[in-house]
Formats: structure tokens, C-alpha cells, sequence
């Protein structure tokens, strides 16, 4: 594999679009240092949109994003004007924020922070190394079964009535296949990014226990969604068991 070392610097506004500026940033470094392998550079493009997002709602100054590339380590720093430490959050099942460095923990091979006088930089490292069974874009595909059709029983075929429920619970609670995903990865973590990435791409549906995993974060979605509806009445009753503004008789 040829890879070309690579130093690029880019100034983003504090704008909540610059992480999809930072992304295409670093798929355009990535592909320029002969980095191919899909999983690194989906993988570096989640988490750079994740620090990036992190700088601009938390220390609202313009970021600058750093790509280095030295043979097979990539290294992405983002630097911005706040000099208040990250800090890794205790996530509920239920949270719906405060993921971003949760997802960097989990997927980079190493990360930290440095804090100076201007502010501070959080950096991420990845190494360019294909997981086991990754197929690479262009290479050949995986060998095919040679037994019968493949049907439920088979391992990779999820129910279609699983997958089905689960798209009706994603609209049922109104959040978005994104939102549904993040939950999903907080579950899964490492392996679960690496199945979906195949997923998404096109190359072999979930397997029955990815699907149950998507199932779970729905299912603690829901929970979450209960409890706040019960907080929420329980906070509108009267002490006389009569709703606010209730006309008594």
C-alpha cells in the first residue's frame, strides 16, 4: 500500500456547518496521502465531524483542523479558542448529547487533549488497518455460499419483520436514522461501526444480532421517551389529584 505523508492545516468558522466542511476535508487529505481503506476513512470523517461539532457549540471560536498522515497513522487534531478541558461524559442509555468524545474513545486507536494559553486542541489517532473480513473498494468480493439459498436461518439475513418494526419504532418516536445509528454504535461500539459500515455501503445486510441491538436502542429510546411523559404529568397534577387548570366540580 502507498501511502504519501501528508501535513494540511484548515481554519473553520463557528459555524455548525463546519463539520461537513471538516469531513470533506478529510476525505480529500485522505485520498491525496493513497489512503483507501473505506473503514479508516469513514471512521476519521465520524470523528472528526464530532470534535469539530464539539468546538463550535462549546467554545463558539473558529476551529482549525490539522490532517497528518505518517505511514499508516493518521493523525487529526482540531484546536479552538476555549481553554476548558474536554471531559468524557457518564452516558445514560437514554442521552441524546454529549456522544461525540464518547465515539472517539470507543473508535480511535488513541486520543487526547492539550491545553495552552489560546486555547486547547483535541486530537485523535487512527491506524490505516483493514479489520478482519473488510473487503476494500474495487477488491474482490467475498466468496459466495455455495449451499441453498440463503433464507431466515442464515446468519446474515435479518427477519424482514424485525427490520420493518424497527423503522416503525424510528418513525413512532420521530427521530431520525442518524440519531437512531449514534444510539445504536453507543450499544455496539467498535464491532457494531464496522458492521454498519459494510451495511450502509451495500455489501451484506445486519445479522440478527445487530438487529437486535438496533431493536434495544429503540426500545431504551422509548423507555426515556415514557419516563419524561410521566415526570411531565405528574408535574401538571394539582395536590387535590386535579390536572392544572382543570375546572373543578
Amino acid at each position: 500500500m502507498n501511502r504519501t505523508m501528508l501535513d494540511t492545516t484548515s481554519r473553520l468558522p463557528p459555524v455548525l456547518a463546519s463539520a461537513a466542511s471538516a469531513r470533506h476535508l478529510v476525505r480529500d487529505a485522505l485520498a491525496q496521502a493513497g489512503i483507501d481503506c473505506w473503514t479508516t476513512v469513514d471512521t476519521a470523517m465520524l470523528l472528526v465531524s464530532e470534535v469539530v461539532t464539539n468546538a463550535v457549540v462549546h467554545a463558539n471560536t473558529p476551529v482549525e483542523v490539522h490532517i497528518a498522515v505518517r505511514g499508516p497513522v493518521v493523525r487529526i487534531e482540531a484546536h479552538d479558542g476555549s481553554t476548558t478541558p474536554p471531559r468524557l461524559p457518564h452516558l445514560d442509555a437514554g442521552a441524546t448529547s454529549g456522544r461525540g468524545l464518547a465515539m472517539v474513545d470507543e473508535l480511535a486507536t488513541s486520543w487526547g487533549s492539550v491545553v495552552g494559553p489560546d486555547g486547547k486542541t483535541v486530537w485523535f489517532e487512527l491506524r490505516d488497518e483493514p479489520p478482519d473480513g473488510a473487503v476494500m473498494p474495487g477488491g474482490p468480493a467475498p466468496a459466495q455460499s455455495t449451499g441453498a439459498d440463503p433464507g431466515p436461518s442464515d446468519p446474515r439475513v435479518p427477519p424482514s419483520r424485525e427490520a420493518d418494526a424497527i423503522e416503525g419504532g424510528r418513525r413512532e418516536l420521530g427521530i431520525s436514522s442518524m440519531q437512531l445509528w449514534l444510539d445504536y454504535l453507543a450499544i455496539g461500539g467498535r464491532a457494531s461501526w464496522v458492521t454498519l459500515q459494510g451495511y450502509l455501503r451495500g455489501d451484506a445486510p445486519l445479522p440478527p444480532a445487530e438487529v437486535d441491538r438496533l431493536a434495544q436502542a429503540l426500545d431504551d429510546r422509548r423507555m426515556t421517551r415514557n419516563e419524561i411523559l410521566v415526570t411531565d404529568a405528574a408535574s401538571t397534577s394539582t395536590p387535590s389529584g386535579r390536572t392544572a387548570g382543570a375546572p373543578g366540580r
